[in-house]
């Protein structure tokens, strides 16, 4: 891997994990990146990268309108319905075990409001013909199909959808997006929880005797 390829491999991965950048030298931030590959990582390179690119084109179309870019939300919650979504080969905005999407949201510690949107790409009928190679299938081209999803969900839903994800991609109080990703060669799912984070709370949650305690203050 070239030092062109890694560098920004690994500014993304410090900005995934909340380290505070400030200024590292590029040959050792490569040979760190290296070394992670090194170790089986590559994977979840892969995974990082194509998120920001999801979440580089949902702002791109939000600047269209003159809106305020979104932040990548830590919540899990979109990823575990990604895979969740990869493991049937089925499209659908509930988790397997009956959840919601709020649910999921609430369960991975989410505290502000959510609206998601799902793709599921791929042909689910000929998977089992494509990976034993009875068929000859084109592995999928993950970044066109980020292009497309992205497209179709600002430009193409008001048949279907009455333009239900649009409006939520296009929704100026929307403040931090999530992005879950699964995939394999013949399989992608991509899932957008957008979220309202008004708060920045400063204690958990809590609750006694029908007492609900909330603390916090509002976000500028």
């Amino acid at each position: 891997m070239t030092l062109d390829e890694c560098y920004p491999i690994f500014i993304f991965i410090v900005f995934y994990l909340g380290i505070e950048y400030i200024s590292i030298d590029e040959k050792y931030c490569a040979a760190i990146c290296n070394k992670l590959f090194q170790v089986g990582i590559l994977f979840l390179c892969n995974v990082l990268v194509i998120k920001q690119n999801a979440l580089d084109k949902i702002n791109q179309d939000r600047e269209k309108f003159n809106l305020t870019a979104v932040k990548l939300s830590s919540n899990q919650a979109a990823q575990v319905h990604a895979e969740d979504l990869l493991r049937t080969r089925e499209l659908s905005h509930w988790m397997t075990n009956g959840e919601k999407p709020y649910m999921t949201y609430t369960r991975n510690d989410g505290l502000g409001g959510v609206q998601r949107s799902a793709a599921y790409i791929g042909n689910s009928e000929n998977y089992y013909q494509c990976i034993s190679g009875e068929y000859t299938c084109d592995p999928l081209d993950l970044y066109n199909e980020i292009d497309q999803h992205e497209l179709a969900l600002v430009y193409d839903k008001e048949i279907c959808c009455s333009n239900s994800d649009r409006n939520n991609v296009l929704d100026r109080h929307y403040t931090d997006v999530s992005i879950g990703i699964a995939y394999d060669n013949y399989t992608f799912t991509l899932v957008h929880n957008i979220e309202k984070n008004y708060i920045r709370f400063d204690k958990p949650i809590t609750s006694d005797n029908k007492i609900v305690d909330i603390s916090g203050n509002l976000r500028s």
